[in-house]
């Protein structure tokens, strides 16, 4: 399901949805850029972002976005992506938003789902006379820096005002825009775009409607639609959070491994779960925590033998194997050939 090539699937993650990825990908191609090298580079499955339930990175995405500044030379970049964004770009969520019978119903339903476009920052919806105000925040990491580079953040931004014209009217414009990113050496494309006063350098983006206008009728307004639209985003995020439950249980397995083969009552604890909650939540996700934690010791295990400088013995300590033939008995049943034929080939020393 993740869109990453480098392994970082036994890690969690903060993804952004495939559509969003798409559109991303067209605006720049039509930027100039070779994406597909951008997103090899970045070590990102470009094909995969063709399934409708994939997501992708986000700090690997920002490895595609620095990457793009440099070949392009154009900081505003981002302000591209709003020309590419189609209903089907926050999955069934621009479906609901498309369906709404207000702007004000629109951010209602975004605020809900946000996480469905990405889980890197959150999103609130403050509702006010005159005015009312759409505050998005971006996540950092252990550096402190944002996960989301500063023309995703740019690209989030028009794509929202350019749903806005889409389903209320082309000259629509917030009040005010203030942006949560340092200010690039060109402003004009901003205020072009915006067409209102636009502050950069904030602690957060903050974007300001006339709240008379954001509960003006829209064209496309279609409540039964709105509500099975509804349905749809929360059967998706019921599942990416079941997803992410067998997420964790795998990132406390390879913590865990090098001691001993962990047992589910200690990731159950160190999860703060319950033993019986914790093998009900994997079995709404359609697995079981020896599943998982197969899973993880043979995805780990191809790994650290394809790097030469370990040892076999090293490995099956580092996997919490108790002796060597349990090792190589579990390796072949899940690949059909020992440690040392697998290394062999793999090294290219068969």
């Amino acid at each position: 399901m993740w869109g990453n090539k480098s392994g970082q699937t036994m890690k969690q993650m903060v993804t952004s949805s495939s559509g969003w990825i798409v559109a991303v990908s067209r605006a720049l191609t039509a930027a100039g850029c070779d994406v597909e090298s951008m997103f090899a580079a970045a070590e990102l499955d470009l094909a995969q972002a063709t399934d409708p339930n994939s997501r992708f990175p986000v700090e690997q995405m920002a490895r595609v976005w620095r990457a793009a500044v440099v070949e392009t030379g154009d900081e505003a970049l981002g302000l591209r992506v709003a020309d590419y964004v189609k209903p089907t770009t926050f999955h069934a969520l621009g479906y609901a938003m498309l369906a709404s019978g207000t702007l004000r119903e629109a951010f209602k339903r975004l605020e809900s789902y946000f996480t469905i476009v990405s889980d890197a920052g959150t999103l609130v919806f403050e509702e006010g006379e005159p005015e009312c105000r759409l505050l998005l925040q971006r996540s950092s990491n252990e550096a402190g820096r944002p996960v989301a580079s500063d023309q995703a953040l740019d690209a989030f931004v028009a794509s929202i005002l350019g749903i806005c014209r889409d389903l209320h009217q082309p000259d629509f414009a917030p009040l005010r825009v203030e942006l949560g990113r340092a200010q690039p050496a060109k402003i004009a494309p901003y205020e072009s775009l915006f067409d209102c006063p636009v502050t950069f350098g904030m602690p957060a983006t903050n974007l300001y409607f006339s709240t008379s206008e954001l509960d003006q009728p829209l064209p496309t307004a279609n409540a039964e639609l709105a509500v099975q639209s509804d349905k749809v985003v929360r059967d998706y995020l019921s599942r990416l959070q079941l997803e992410d439950v067998v997420g964790l249980v795998k990132a406390k397995v390879i913590d865990m491994l090098p001691d001993s083969e962990p047992s589910q009552e200690r990731v159950a604890d160190a999860l703060h779960l319950s033993l019986r909650s914790l093998q009900r939540k994997l079995s709404q996700a359609g697995t079981s925590y020896t599943q998982v934690l197969e899973g993880v010791r043979h995805e780990l295990a191809e790994q650290y033998l394809q790097q030469s400088h370990l040892s076999v013995s090293e490995i099956c300590f580092m996997l919490g194997f108790a002796s060597l033939s349990s090792f190589s008995r579990a390796f072949k049943r899940w690949t059909g050939v020992s440690p040392a034929h697998y290394r062999a080939d793999r090294l290219g020393l068969s």
